[in-house]
């Protein structure tokens, strides 16, 4: 198993911990991943005030809800709205170890289509426009080692 041994900070003693928790962090250990904000690099006064209509369904029974009426302030239709950010990832834990983490989040990104809420009203949906990333040929067979031993 691909799992390397880290001391537990509440405990003191040595645990293992699989790859997810390795980058994401868990309850006894930290993070190595920071993400920063997506910020909209459009001037907000270049934007009209956009607000969609809606109503709650009950799914239960596939009817719209009384008195569920709403007000959804968005942007305009397929604005092409360009959003800029950061994912900063910290050196891992033991030079010697293969680090993953960059190529995991890297095919994760690509697997995203939408974020948030209101997918299914046609909000949230994206296109990301990641930079091409090296990735070590020792490090992709690390993961192909690690799928076939979980």
């Amino acid at each position: 198993m691909n799992e390397y041994k880290f001391r537990d900070k509440i405990s003191g003693e040595n645990t293992f911990h699989c790859l997810i928790c390795q980058i994401f962090g868990n309850s006894s250990l930290a993070s190595r991943v920071i993400f920063n904000d997506l910020i909209c690099e459009e001037n907000p006064e270049n934007l009209p005030e956009i607000l969609r209509p809606g109503v709650t369904i009950n799914r239960r029974r596939g009817t719209a809800e009384e008195n569920k009426l709403y007000f959804l302030e968005t942007s305009p239709v397929n604005a092409q709205l360009r959003f800029t950010g950061e994912i900063l990832i910290q050196g891992n834990i033991n030079p010697n170890y293969v680090d993953y983490a960059q190529a995991l989040i890297w095919a994760g990104l690509q697997q995203i289509n939408a974020l948030g809420g209101s997918k299914s009203v046609g909000l949230g949906w994206l296109k990301w426009e990641l930079p091409e990333i090296s990735v070590d040929e020792k490090v992709w067979q690390f993961l192909v080692k690690e799928e076939v031993n979980n």
